[in-house]
């Protein structure tokens, strides 16, 4: 069993202005580490054909179904509103097809951070 990180267990703040909620790399690094963990334990399945999901093909939308919008439902808020302290401007905006597997983009993004030289915060 995959126990649930303290910070997902509490909600951060409230962040008025969607345009302030933007996720930092390591923000979402920590949300990959955990589905990582909990497909390694556990049996998730995709909800629109019923297979067992894989880590190589878990996708955004499994990751919203399986980890966002339960750690979020309890407070009603924004992924971010659950795990900041305050507002996060964002410095880039990327757009991605939520198909593409959760891994990739992730490694997409550290890629583009390491070549910009940003921080993962």
């Amino acid at each position: 069993k995959v126990s649930v990180p303290h910070v997902y267990r509490e909600h951060g703040t409230s962040i008025h202005l969607t345009e302030d909620r933007g996720i930092a790399l390591a923000q979402l690094n920590m949300l990959c580490d955990l589905a990582r963990r909990v497909v390694d334990c556990v049996e998730l399945r995709d909800g629109t054909n019923d297979t067992p999901l894989k880590w190589e093909v878990l996708n955004m939308y499994h990751i919203n179904d399986h980890f966002v919008v339960p750690l979020t439902l309890p407070f009603q808020c924004s992924f971010v509103e659950l795990i900041a302290d305050s507002g996060q401007p964002p410095q880039w905006f990327v757009s991605h097809w939520w198909g593409t597997p959760f891994h990739q983009t992730i490694s997409l993004l550290g890629f583009h951070s390491l070549e910009r030289q940003l921080p993962d915060n």
